[in-house]
Protein backbone atom coordinates (compact mmCIF):
# COMPACT_ATOMS: atom_id res chain seq x y z
CA UNK A 1 0.00 0.00 0.00
CA UNK A 2 1.08 3.84 -0.50
CA UNK A 3 2.60 5.09 2.72
CA UNK A 4 1.92 9.17 3.29
CA UNK A 5 5.07 10.71 3.57
CA UNK A 6 4.08 12.34 7.01
CA UNK A 7 1.86 9.16 8.78
CA UNK A 8 2.68 8.88 12.05
CA UNK A 9 2.77 5.13 12.74
CA UNK A 10 1.06 3.47 15.72
CA UNK A 11 2.24 -0.04 15.67
CA UNK A 12 5.21 -1.76 14.97
CA UNK A 13 3.74 -3.42 11.84
CA UNK A 14 2.49 0.08 10.64
CA UNK A 15 6.46 1.08 11.46
CA UNK A 16 7.97 -1.71 9.84
CA UNK A 17 5.56 -0.43 6.92
CA UNK A 18 6.86 3.15 7.02
CA UNK A 19 10.25 1.88 7.17
CA UNK A 20 10.26 0.33 3.75
CA UNK A 21 9.04 3.38 1.89
CA UNK A 22 12.10 5.74 0.81
CA UNK A 23 9.27 9.09 0.83
CA UNK A 24 8.79 8.27 4.52
CA UNK A 25 11.88 7.80 5.29
CA UNK A 26 13.56 10.71 4.10
CA UNK A 27 11.05 13.10 5.98
CA UNK A 28 10.57 11.52 9.17
CA UNK A 29 13.55 9.45 10.14
CA UNK A 30 16.71 12.06 9.53
CA UNK A 31 17.73 15.43 11.49
CA UNK A 32 19.89 18.21 9.92
CA UNK A 33 21.59 21.23 11.00
CA UNK A 34 19.51 24.27 9.67
CA UNK A 35 20.67 27.68 8.81
CA UNK A 36 20.70 28.90 12.01
CA UNK A 37 23.18 26.21 13.60
CA UNK A 38 20.18 24.21 15.19
CA UNK A 39 19.21 20.37 15.12
CA UNK A 40 15.77 20.09 13.18
CA UNK A 41 14.06 17.16 12.22
CA UNK A 42 14.63 17.39 8.11
CA UNK A 43 11.57 17.09 5.88
CA UNK A 44 11.30 18.14 2.52
CA UNK A 45 10.22 22.09 1.69
CA UNK A 46 8.34 22.39 -1.52
CA UNK A 47 11.68 23.07 -3.89
CA UNK A 48 13.47 19.72 -2.38
CA UNK A 49 10.32 18.00 -2.65
CA UNK A 50 10.24 19.21 -6.92
CA UNK A 51 13.95 18.27 -7.36
CA UNK A 52 12.95 14.67 -5.46
CA UNK A 53 9.73 13.28 -7.47
CA UNK A 54 10.76 15.40 -11.04
CA UNK A 55 14.35 13.64 -10.99
CA UNK A 56 15.74 12.12 -13.73
CA UNK A 57 18.36 10.73 -12.94
CA UNK A 58 21.25 12.73 -14.56
CA UNK A 59 20.09 16.16 -13.43
CA UNK A 60 21.40 20.11 -13.28
CA UNK A 61 19.80 22.46 -11.15
CA UNK A 62 20.39 26.46 -12.06
CA UNK A 63 18.96 27.81 -8.91
CA UNK A 64 18.75 30.94 -6.26
CA UNK A 65 20.00 30.85 -2.75
CA UNK A 66 18.57 29.00 0.23
CA UNK A 67 16.90 26.54 -1.51
CA UNK A 68 18.38 23.75 0.30
CA UNK A 69 19.02 21.78 -2.86
CA UNK A 70 22.04 20.09 -1.56
CA UNK A 71 20.72 19.05 1.74
CA UNK A 72 17.79 17.42 0.02
CA UNK A 73 20.35 15.47 -2.05
CA UNK A 74 22.23 14.82 0.89
CA UNK A 75 19.50 12.63 2.72
CA UNK A 76 18.71 11.56 -0.40
CA UNK A 77 22.16 9.82 -0.82
CA UNK A 78 22.60 8.54 3.37
CA UNK A 79 19.13 7.04 2.89
CA UNK A 80 20.07 5.43 -0.46
CA UNK A 81 23.56 4.05 1.22
CA UNK A 82 22.20 2.96 4.53
CA UNK A 83 19.30 0.77 3.43
CA UNK A 84 20.83 -0.76 0.20
CA UNK A 85 24.41 -2.09 0.23
CA UNK A 86 27.34 -1.50 -1.42
CA UNK A 87 26.62 1.73 -2.79
CA UNK A 88 29.53 3.86 -3.22
CA UNK A 89 28.36 7.18 -2.93
CA UNK A 90 29.90 10.77 -3.93
CA UNK A 91 29.23 14.36 -2.62
CA UNK A 92 31.76 16.85 -4.06
CA UNK A 93 31.82 20.18 -2.57
CA UNK A 94 34.09 23.31 -4.45
CA UNK A 95 35.93 23.63 -1.07
CA UNK A 96 37.32 21.51 1.46
CA UNK A 97 35.86 23.79 4.42
CA UNK A 98 32.66 23.46 2.68
CA UNK A 99 33.11 19.56 2.31
CA UNK A 100 33.61 19.33 5.64
CA UNK A 101 30.83 20.84 6.64
CA UNK A 102 28.21 19.32 4.62
CA UNK A 103 29.77 15.89 5.62
CA UNK A 104 29.14 16.88 9.78
CA UNK A 105 26.09 18.89 8.55
CA UNK A 106 24.44 16.64 6.03
CA UNK A 107 25.61 13.34 6.50
CA UNK A 108 26.97 12.46 10.49
CA UNK A 109 24.39 14.56 11.78
CA UNK A 110 21.58 12.19 10.00
CA UNK A 111 23.35 8.96 11.05
CA UNK A 112 23.91 9.66 14.19
CA UNK A 113 20.19 11.06 15.13
CA UNK A 114 18.33 8.21 14.30
CA UNK A 115 17.25 5.57 16.85
CA UNK A 116 19.33 3.41 18.23
CA UNK A 117 17.57 0.57 17.38
CA UNK A 118 17.72 1.64 13.75
CA UNK A 119 21.58 2.32 13.49
CA UNK A 120 22.48 -1.13 15.14
CA UNK A 121 20.86 -2.81 12.12
CA UNK A 122 23.47 -1.24 9.70
CA UNK A 123 26.13 0.56 12.14
CA UNK A 124 29.00 2.63 10.77
CA UNK A 125 32.34 0.73 10.51
CA UNK A 126 34.15 3.52 9.38
CA UNK A 127 33.84 7.58 10.87
CA UNK A 128 35.85 10.34 10.06
CA UNK A 129 35.81 13.74 9.00
CA UNK A 130 34.74 13.20 5.47
CA UNK A 131 33.77 9.65 5.09
CA UNK A 132 31.15 6.96 6.50
CA UNK A 133 31.42 3.22 5.95
CA UNK A 134 28.41 1.03 6.52
CA UNK A 135 28.44 -2.42 8.13
CA UNK A 136 26.50 -3.16 4.64
CA UNK A 137 29.25 -2.36 2.47
CA UNK A 138 27.66 1.05 1.56
CA UNK A 139 29.94 4.43 1.78
CA UNK A 140 29.53 7.62 1.23
CA UNK A 141 32.44 10.11 0.96
CA UNK A 142 32.43 13.95 0.25
CA UNK A 143 35.23 15.38 -1.07
CA UNK A 144 36.23 18.46 -2.87
CA UNK A 145 37.37 15.65 -6.19
CA UNK A 146 37.01 12.13 -7.02
CA UNK A 147 38.91 10.03 -9.69
CA UNK A 148 38.49 6.59 -10.86
CA UNK A 149 36.14 5.41 -8.27
CA UNK A 150 32.66 3.61 -9.89
CA UNK A 151 29.88 5.58 -8.17
CA UNK A 152 26.47 4.76 -8.15
CA UNK A 153 25.23 8.17 -6.71
CA UNK A 154 27.13 11.30 -7.05
CA UNK A 155 25.74 15.02 -6.37
CA UNK A 156 27.87 17.95 -6.86
CA UNK A 157 27.43 21.34 -5.04
CA UNK A 158 28.28 24.77 -6.26
CA UNK A 159 29.71 23.53 -9.54
CA UNK A 160 29.55 27.26 -10.53
CA UNK A 161 32.03 28.85 -8.44
CA UNK A 162 34.27 25.42 -8.25
CA UNK A 163 34.68 25.67 -12.27
CA UNK A 164 35.44 29.41 -12.33
CA UNK A 165 38.24 29.19 -8.88
CA UNK A 166 39.40 25.22 -9.35
CA UNK A 167 39.52 25.20 -13.66
CA UNK A 168 42.01 22.13 -13.23
CA UNK A 169 39.79 20.18 -10.61
CA UNK A 170 36.72 20.98 -12.80
CA UNK A 171 38.22 19.31 -16.08
CA UNK A 172 38.87 16.05 -13.92
CA UNK A 173 35.14 16.32 -12.88
CA UNK A 174 34.41 16.11 -16.17
CA UNK A 175 36.55 13.42 -17.97
CA UNK A 176 37.42 11.27 -15.17
CA UNK A 177 34.37 11.81 -12.44
CA UNK A 178 31.36 11.72 -14.30
CA UNK A 179 32.17 8.70 -16.46
CA UNK A 180 32.62 7.00 -13.27
CA UNK A 181 29.00 7.11 -12.70
CA UNK A 182 26.88 5.06 -15.24
CA UNK A 183 23.33 5.95 -15.63
CA UNK A 184 22.93 3.17 -17.86
CA UNK A 185 23.12 0.76 -14.62
CA UNK A 186 21.24 2.53 -12.05
CA UNK A 187 23.95 5.17 -11.52
CA UNK A 188 22.77 9.01 -10.74
CA UNK A 189 24.40 12.58 -10.69
CA UNK A 190 22.49 15.67 -9.56
CA UNK A 191 24.36 18.97 -10.11
CA UNK A 192 23.62 22.05 -7.97
CA UNK A 193 24.70 25.86 -8.37
CA UNK A 194 24.12 29.52 -8.58
CA UNK A 195 25.06 30.78 -11.96
CA UNK A 196 29.01 31.48 -12.12
CA UNK A 197 29.34 34.14 -15.21
CA UNK A 198 27.55 33.25 -19.01
CA UNK A 199 30.37 31.27 -20.21
CA UNK A 200 32.26 28.13 -18.45
CA UNK A 201 31.56 24.32 -18.10
CA UNK A 202 28.44 24.84 -15.69
CA UNK A 203 26.86 27.47 -18.16
CA UNK A 204 27.88 24.72 -20.83
CA UNK A 205 25.82 22.39 -19.07
CA UNK A 206 22.88 24.00 -18.45
CA UNK A 207 22.33 24.99 -21.95
CA UNK A 208 22.48 22.12 -23.49
CA UNK A 209 20.37 20.29 -20.51
CA UNK A 210 18.00 23.36 -20.88
CA UNK A 211 17.68 22.78 -24.92
CA UNK A 212 17.50 19.17 -24.32
CA UNK A 213 14.91 19.19 -21.70
CA UNK A 214 12.55 21.74 -24.09
CA UNK A 215 12.83 19.89 -27.07
CA UNK A 216 11.48 16.97 -24.96
CA UNK A 217 8.58 18.71 -23.85
CA UNK A 218 7.29 20.06 -27.12
CA UNK A 219 8.06 16.53 -28.94
CA UNK A 220 6.87 14.62 -26.32
CA UNK A 221 9.75 12.04 -27.02
CA UNK A 222 11.69 11.66 -23.15
CA UNK A 223 14.56 12.40 -22.70
CA UNK A 224 17.03 9.37 -22.32
CA UNK A 225 19.33 8.13 -19.45
CA UNK A 226 22.39 9.24 -20.99
CA UNK A 227 20.73 13.08 -21.09
CA UNK A 228 20.74 15.67 -18.82
CA UNK A 229 17.72 17.04 -17.39
CA UNK A 230 17.66 21.05 -16.71
CA UNK A 231 15.64 22.55 -13.48
CA UNK A 232 15.38 26.06 -12.71
CA UNK A 233 14.13 27.49 -9.53
CA UNK A 234 14.06 31.78 -9.28
CA UNK A 235 13.54 33.24 -5.94
CA UNK A 236 9.71 34.01 -6.32
CA UNK A 237 9.50 29.88 -5.89
CA UNK A 238 10.25 29.75 -2.41
CA UNK A 239 7.45 30.95 -0.32
CA UNK A 240 9.15 32.54 2.37
CA UNK A 241 10.70 34.96 0.42
CA UNK A 242 8.28 37.79 1.10
CA UNK A 243 8.41 40.57 3.21
CA UNK A 244 5.95 43.78 4.80
CA UNK A 245 5.26 46.53 2.03
CA UNK A 246 4.07 49.37 3.73
CA UNK A 247 6.96 52.01 3.69
CA UNK A 248 9.02 50.20 1.47
CA UNK A 249 10.55 52.80 -0.79
CA UNK A 250 10.33 51.30 -4.66
CA UNK A 251 13.45 52.40 -6.26
CA UNK A 252 12.66 53.16 -10.31
CA UNK A 253 14.91 50.49 -12.06
CA UNK A 254 13.20 48.20 -9.85
CA UNK A 255 9.77 48.72 -10.77
CA UNK A 256 10.54 48.82 -14.19
CA UNK A 257 12.36 45.54 -13.51
CA UNK A 258 9.27 44.14 -12.46
CA UNK A 259 7.04 45.55 -15.19
CA UNK A 260 9.68 43.45 -17.56
CA UNK A 261 9.25 40.75 -16.13
CA UNK A 262 5.09 40.88 -15.87
CA UNK A 263 4.95 42.13 -19.68
CA UNK A 264 7.71 39.84 -21.33
CA UNK A 265 8.30 36.68 -18.70
CA UNK A 266 4.57 36.46 -17.60
CA UNK A 267 6.30 36.34 -14.07
CA UNK A 268 3.45 38.69 -11.69
CA UNK A 269 5.28 38.97 -8.23
CA UNK A 270 2.95 40.19 -5.08
CA UNK A 271 3.62 43.73 -3.35
CA UNK A 272 4.93 41.52 -0.41
CA UNK A 273 7.45 39.65 -3.03
CA UNK A 274 8.46 42.94 -4.58
CA UNK A 275 9.34 44.07 -1.10
CA UNK A 276 11.48 41.67 -0.38
CA UNK A 277 13.13 41.82 -3.87
CA UNK A 278 13.72 45.69 -3.02
CA UNK A 279 14.83 45.13 0.57
CA UNK A 280 17.19 42.16 -0.33
CA UNK A 281 18.75 44.02 -3.53
CA UNK A 282 19.02 47.69 -2.42
CA UNK A 283 18.68 47.80 1.41
CA UNK A 284 21.45 48.15 3.81
CA UNK A 285 23.70 45.29 3.51
CA UNK A 286 21.92 44.34 -0.17
CA UNK A 287 23.59 42.67 -2.57
CA UNK A 288 23.01 45.73 -5.52
CA UNK A 289 24.71 44.46 -8.99
CA UNK A 290 24.44 41.05 -7.58
CA UNK A 291 21.20 40.21 -6.69
CA UNK A 292 20.44 38.59 -10.40
CA UNK A 293 22.84 36.36 -9.22
CA UNK A 294 21.87 35.35 -6.29
CA UNK A 295 18.69 35.33 -6.89
CA UNK A 296 17.31 35.47 -10.79
CA UNK A 297 14.16 35.58 -11.73
CA UNK A 298 14.88 33.61 -14.76
CA UNK A 299 17.26 31.53 -16.01
CA UNK A 300 18.82 33.80 -18.84
CA UNK A 301 19.50 36.83 -16.35
CA UNK A 302 21.09 34.35 -13.91
CA UNK A 303 23.89 34.31 -16.17
CA UNK A 304 23.96 38.12 -16.76
CA UNK A 305 26.38 38.48 -13.92
CA UNK A 306 30.01 37.98 -14.72
CA UNK A 307 31.96 35.25 -12.93
CA UNK A 308 32.99 35.53 -9.21
CA UNK A 309 36.84 37.61 -9.87
CA UNK A 310 35.96 38.35 -13.45
CA UNK A 311 38.47 41.81 -14.62
CA UNK A 312 35.36 43.57 -16.17
CA UNK A 313 32.25 42.44 -13.74
CA UNK A 314 31.02 46.12 -13.33
CA UNK A 315 31.50 47.20 -16.91
CA UNK A 316 29.60 44.03 -18.09
CA UNK A 317 26.92 44.42 -15.92
CA UNK A 318 26.89 48.55 -17.17
CA UNK A 319 26.39 47.36 -20.92
CA UNK A 320 24.00 44.77 -20.26
CA UNK A 321 21.48 47.70 -17.90
CA UNK A 322 21.84 50.41 -20.39
CA UNK A 323 21.28 47.98 -23.28
CA UNK A 324 24.60 47.92 -25.38
CA UNK A 325 24.68 44.60 -25.36
CA UNK A 326 22.02 43.63 -28.44
CA UNK A 327 21.06 44.77 -31.90
CA UNK A 328 24.40 46.95 -33.38
CA UNK A 329 24.13 45.83 -36.87
CA UNK A 330 26.72 47.33 -39.26
CA UNK A 331 26.48 50.61 -41.01
CA UNK A 332 27.21 49.98 -44.41
CA UNK A 333 28.27 53.42 -45.14
CA UNK A 334 30.73 53.69 -42.83
CA UNK A 335 34.11 51.64 -42.82
CA UNK A 336 34.93 48.78 -40.51
CA UNK A 337 38.24 48.24 -38.81
CA UNK A 338 39.52 45.50 -37.29
CA UNK A 339 41.59 44.76 -34.05
CA UNK A 340 43.87 41.13 -33.64
CA UNK A 341 44.99 39.31 -30.89
CA UNK A 342 47.16 37.09 -32.53
CA UNK A 343 47.34 33.57 -30.54
CA UNK A 344 51.19 32.63 -31.30
CA UNK A 345 51.96 29.53 -29.21
CA UNK A 346 50.13 26.53 -29.80
CA UNK A 347 46.42 26.45 -28.30
CA UNK A 348 46.46 30.27 -28.80
CA UNK A 349 43.33 31.26 -30.82
CA UNK A 350 43.91 33.97 -33.14
CA UNK A 351 40.71 36.63 -32.53
CA UNK A 352 39.44 39.61 -34.62
CA UNK A 353 36.97 42.05 -34.03
CA UNK A 354 35.43 44.07 -36.21
CA UNK A 355 34.57 47.25 -35.06
CA UNK A 356 32.96 50.51 -36.33
CA UNK A 357 32.90 53.76 -34.85
CA UNK A 358 29.45 55.50 -35.10
CA UNK A 359 29.33 58.94 -33.10
CA UNK A 360 30.41 58.38 -29.92
CA UNK A 361 30.06 54.32 -29.95
CA UNK A 362 32.77 51.74 -30.57
CA UNK A 363 30.61 48.88 -32.02
CA UNK A 364 31.90 45.72 -32.09
CA UNK A 365 29.55 44.33 -34.99
CA UNK A 366 31.49 40.63 -35.56
CA UNK A 367 34.17 38.40 -34.32
CA UNK A 368 36.55 35.83 -35.52
CA UNK A 369 38.41 33.35 -33.67
CA UNK A 370 40.41 30.01 -35.00
CA UNK A 371 43.36 28.39 -33.51
CA UNK A 372 45.97 26.29 -34.51
CA UNK A 373 46.21 28.45 -37.79
CA UNK A 374 48.33 30.43 -39.69
CA UNK A 375 48.12 34.12 -40.74
CA UNK A 376 47.99 32.69 -44.37
CA UNK A 377 45.40 31.18 -42.92
CA UNK A 378 43.16 33.76 -41.30
CA UNK A 379 44.12 36.88 -43.26
CA UNK A 380 41.77 35.67 -46.33
CA UNK A 381 39.11 34.64 -43.77
CA UNK A 382 39.09 38.33 -42.26
CA UNK A 383 39.19 39.84 -45.89
CA UNK A 384 36.95 37.56 -47.34
CA UNK A 385 33.95 39.25 -45.06
CA UNK A 386 31.55 41.38 -46.89
CA UNK A 387 33.08 44.72 -45.08
CA UNK A 388 34.19 48.14 -46.20
CA UNK A 389 37.30 49.21 -45.37
CA UNK A 390 39.13 52.74 -44.90
CA UNK A 391 40.88 53.20 -48.35
CA UNK A 392 44.49 53.93 -48.38
CA UNK A 393 45.10 53.45 -44.47
CA UNK A 394 45.40 50.91 -42.06
CA UNK A 395 42.13 49.00 -40.88
CA UNK A 396 44.33 45.94 -38.92
CA UNK A 397 44.90 47.08 -35.82
CA UNK A 398 47.73 44.35 -34.21
CA UNK A 399 49.79 43.89 -31.29
CA UNK A 400 53.68 44.49 -31.21
CA UNK A 401 54.26 40.73 -31.29
CA UNK A 402 53.52 40.36 -35.53
CA UNK A 403 56.63 41.13 -35.89
CA UNK A 404 57.10 37.56 -34.55
CA UNK A 405 57.39 34.72 -37.19
CA UNK A 406 54.34 32.53 -37.68
CA UNK A 407 54.07 29.38 -35.82
CA UNK A 408 52.97 27.42 -39.00
CA UNK A 409 54.99 28.97 -41.87
CA UNK A 410 58.16 30.37 -40.38
CA UNK A 411 57.47 33.55 -42.01
CA UNK A 412 57.49 36.36 -40.29
CA UNK A 413 53.44 37.89 -39.48
CA UNK A 414 54.07 41.14 -40.71
CA UNK A 415 55.44 40.01 -44.11
CA UNK A 416 52.43 37.65 -44.63
CA UNK A 417 49.56 40.41 -43.81
CA UNK A 418 51.47 42.99 -46.00
CA UNK A 419 51.81 40.29 -49.17
CA UNK A 420 48.07 39.41 -48.35
CA UNK A 421 46.54 42.87 -48.73
CA UNK A 422 46.50 43.44 -44.78
CA UNK A 423 46.79 47.04 -44.41
CA UNK A 424 48.34 46.91 -40.64
CA UNK A 425 48.97 49.20 -38.03
CA UNK A 426 51.13 47.80 -35.43
CA UNK A 427 50.07 48.96 -31.35
CA UNK A 428 52.69 49.06 -28.96
CA UNK A 429 53.16 47.55 -26.13
CA UNK A 430 52.11 48.67 -22.72
CA UNK A 431 54.09 49.22 -20.11
CA UNK A 432 52.15 46.76 -18.26
CA UNK A 433 49.96 44.68 -19.71
CA UNK A 434 47.80 42.95 -16.91
CA UNK A 435 47.16 46.96 -15.52
CA UNK A 436 47.91 49.17 -18.36
CA UNK A 437 46.16 46.98 -20.76
CA UNK A 438 43.54 46.40 -18.84
CA UNK A 439 42.80 50.17 -17.99
CA UNK A 440 42.17 51.53 -21.26
CA UNK A 441 39.73 48.79 -21.89
CA UNK A 442 38.25 49.86 -18.67
CA UNK A 443 38.57 53.71 -19.58
CA UNK A 444 36.34 52.96 -23.22
CA UNK A 445 34.06 50.31 -21.92
CA UNK A 446 31.50 52.62 -21.60
CA UNK A 447 31.14 53.62 -25.26
CA UNK A 448 31.60 49.83 -26.55
CA UNK A 449 28.20 48.54 -27.74
CA UNK A 450 28.66 44.31 -28.82
CA UNK A 451 26.09 43.50 -31.79
CA UNK A 452 24.82 40.05 -30.23
CA UNK A 453 25.06 37.55 -32.72
CA UNK A 454 24.76 34.53 -32.22
CA UNK A 455 27.39 31.48 -34.14
CA UNK A 456 24.11 30.20 -35.72
CA UNK A 457 23.89 33.45 -37.42
CA UNK A 458 27.59 33.88 -38.15
CA UNK A 459 27.57 30.56 -39.62
CA UNK A 460 25.02 31.43 -42.29
CA UNK A 461 26.74 34.66 -42.85
CA UNK A 462 30.39 33.79 -43.23
CA UNK A 463 30.62 29.93 -42.50
CA UNK A 464 32.29 30.22 -39.25
CA UNK A 465 31.54 29.08 -36.15
CA UNK A 466 32.09 32.15 -33.87
CA UNK A 467 29.48 34.56 -33.45
CA UNK A 468 29.61 37.60 -31.26
CA UNK A 469 27.91 35.68 -28.85
CA UNK A 470 31.63 33.45 -27.83
CA UNK A 471 33.22 37.51 -27.23
CA UNK A 472 30.25 38.31 -24.56
CA UNK A 473 31.28 34.94 -23.24
CA UNK A 474 34.71 35.71 -22.86
CA UNK A 475 34.41 38.76 -21.38
CA UNK A 476 31.74 37.77 -18.48
CA UNK A 477 34.39 34.54 -17.93
CA UNK A 478 37.67 36.27 -18.04
CA UNK A 479 39.38 36.71 -14.34
CA UNK A 480 42.23 36.89 -12.10
CA UNK A 481 43.93 33.73 -10.90
CA UNK A 482 42.28 31.96 -7.26
CA UNK A 483 45.15 32.29 -4.91
CA UNK A 484 43.63 29.04 -2.47
CA UNK A 485 46.44 29.48 -0.24
CA UNK A 486 45.52 33.45 0.23
CA UNK A 487 41.84 33.28 -0.57
CA UNK A 488 41.93 35.87 -2.55
CA UNK A 489 41.75 37.13 -5.93
CA UNK A 490 45.42 37.42 -7.52
CA UNK A 491 46.06 41.10 -9.60
CA UNK A 492 47.01 38.18 -12.58
CA UNK A 493 44.10 37.11 -15.03
CA UNK A 494 43.76 33.50 -15.76
CA UNK A 495 45.55 32.47 -19.36
CA UNK A 496 42.48 30.48 -20.84
CA UNK A 497 40.46 30.74 -23.70
CA UNK A 498 38.48 33.65 -22.66
CA UNK A 499 41.93 35.49 -21.95
CA UNK A 500 42.62 35.34 -26.31
CA UNK A 501 39.36 37.27 -26.41
CA UNK A 502 40.27 39.56 -24.03
CA UNK A 503 43.72 40.57 -25.33
CA UNK A 504 41.99 41.57 -28.62
CA UNK A 505 39.87 44.07 -26.65
CA UNK A 506 43.18 45.36 -25.46
CA UNK A 507 44.34 45.90 -28.84
CA UNK A 508 41.35 48.25 -29.29
CA UNK A 509 42.32 49.65 -26.06
CA UNK A 510 45.36 50.73 -26.43
CA UNK A 511 44.52 52.13 -29.91
CA UNK A 512 41.72 54.23 -28.70
CA UNK A 513 43.93 55.46 -25.59
CA UNK A 514 46.87 56.27 -27.66
CA UNK A 515 44.40 58.15 -29.93
CA UNK A 516 45.62 55.67 -32.79
CA UNK A 517 41.67 55.90 -34.06
CA UNK A 518 38.59 56.23 -31.99
CA UNK A 519 38.63 60.03 -31.83
CA UNK A 520 35.92 62.25 -31.34
CA UNK A 521 33.09 63.29 -34.39
CA UNK A 522 33.73 66.35 -35.74
CA UNK A 523 30.60 67.74 -37.26
CA UNK A 524 29.63 64.67 -39.28
CA UNK A 525 29.43 60.43 -38.96
CA UNK A 526 32.76 59.98 -39.70
CA UNK A 527 35.38 59.59 -37.23
CA UNK A 528 38.74 61.38 -36.80
CA UNK A 529 41.44 58.88 -36.79
CA UNK A 530 45.12 60.14 -34.48
CA UNK A 531 47.57 59.39 -37.64
CA UNK A 532 50.53 61.53 -38.09
CA UNK A 533 51.34 62.74 -41.00
CA UNK A 534 55.01 61.56 -40.59
CA UNK A 535 54.32 57.90 -39.52
CA UNK A 536 56.56 55.53 -40.08
CA UNK A 537 55.43 53.49 -43.35
CA UNK A 538 54.33 50.15 -41.59
CA UNK A 539 51.86 52.19 -39.27
CA UNK A 540 54.38 51.55 -36.48
CA UNK A 541 52.73 54.50 -34.16
CA UNK A 542 54.57 55.64 -30.55
CA UNK A 543 52.49 58.17 -28.80
CA UNK A 544 56.00 58.97 -27.23
CA UNK A 545 57.19 59.54 -30.20
CA UNK A 546 55.02 61.03 -33.13
CA UNK A 547 52.76 62.96 -30.07
CA UNK A 548 49.86 61.67 -28.64
CA UNK A 549 47.47 63.59 -31.11
CA UNK A 550 49.75 64.48 -33.78
CA UNK A 551 48.46 66.15 -36.93
CA UNK A 552 44.62 64.88 -37.52
CA UNK A 553 42.92 64.00 -41.05
CA UNK A 554 39.28 62.06 -41.25
CA UNK A 555 39.51 58.26 -41.73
Amino acid sequence: MSIPIYMIPKTQAEHKACRRSADWRINNLYSVVDKAGCKIKFRQNPIQRRAYIEAHGQDVYLKSRRHGITTGKCIEIFDQAFHNADQSCGIIAHTQAAAWAIFAKKIRMPYESLPEFIRKDNPAVELSQSHIKFQNGSVIRVAVSFQSDTLQRLHVSELGPLCAKFPLRAAVLFSDTFPAVHPEEGGMISVESTAEGGAGPFYDICQQARADTKKAELTGIPLTILQWKFHFFSWQADPTNIAESTGIEKQEKTVVYFNELRTKHDVDLAPEQKAWYGIKKDGAGGLKRRMKQHYPSTPDEAFEQSVDGAVYTEEMIDAYDQGRIGCFPWVRAEPVYTFWDLGISKGNACCVGFVQFIRDQIRIIDYYECENRGMTYHVPQVLGRPYSWQPNEPFAYVPHDIMKRDPVTAVPMYDSCISLGLRVHKIPAPRNKDADGIESVRKMFDRICINQMSTEDCNNIHGQYDGTDRLIKALSWYRYEWDDDKKIWSRTPTHDWASNAADMLQTLGLAVAYHAIGGKYRGSDYIVAGYTENMPSDGDYNPLTYGAHGSRKRA
